[in-house]
């Protein structure tokens, strides 16, 4: 397994291709280990879609305005396969802007959620620490109680009681 935690540069202006280049290099290096479980997480600084951010006067969804930037990461993450382990909820809030900049992505087969509950959600927000609020990812079992159920036992099968 191996982990990638990021927190990019911010900035509109001369940020974008710092980001890039850091995304780039921090992939380039995880691919040198092989073929593993991968986990990319942090504070991005950049949106994904147009319904990542909302700001402006009048308050509007803005994300539009990282779509090259989107573009250019997609190409990155597609180099090890990873998706975000998506939540929808915003993770940064100053004044009136609202944004989805703290995301975890994976490698994770599809073969791996049949089985699990796998996701990622944003925590509580604490304006005393942070104006971002945390995210955690998990993968638990979805396994109900009924699968722990005793199965039928093949000498309870057939007999006179079992026609019935």
């Amino acid at each position: 397994m191996q982990v990638g935690m990021v927190y990019l540069p911010t900035g509109n202006s001369g940020g974008r291709p710092e980001r890039v280049a850091v995304v780039t290099k921090l992939i380039t290096e995880i691919l040198k280990g092989g073929r593993s479980l991968n986990i990319v997480a942090g504070d991005f600084n950049y949106v994904p879609d147009k319904w990542s951010r909302f700001s402006g006067d009048p308050p509007d969804y803005t994300g539009d305005g990282d779509a090259g930037e989107s573009r250019s990461m997609a190409t990155q993450f597609k180099r090890l396969e990873l998706q975000e382990l998506e939540q929808v909820a915003f993770t940064y809030r100053f004044e009136e802007c609202r944004s989805r900049i703290d995301r975890v992505y994976t490698n994770l087969g599809r073969h791996a959620w049949l089985d699990k509950d796998i996701g990622c959600v944003a925590l509580d927000w604490d304006d005393d620490l942070s104006r971002h609020r945390p995210i955690a990812a998990f993968k638990r079992s979805n396994v109900d109680a009924t699968m722990y159920e005793r199965p039928i036992q093949n000498d309870e099968v057939g007999g006179k009681e079992w026609s019935r």
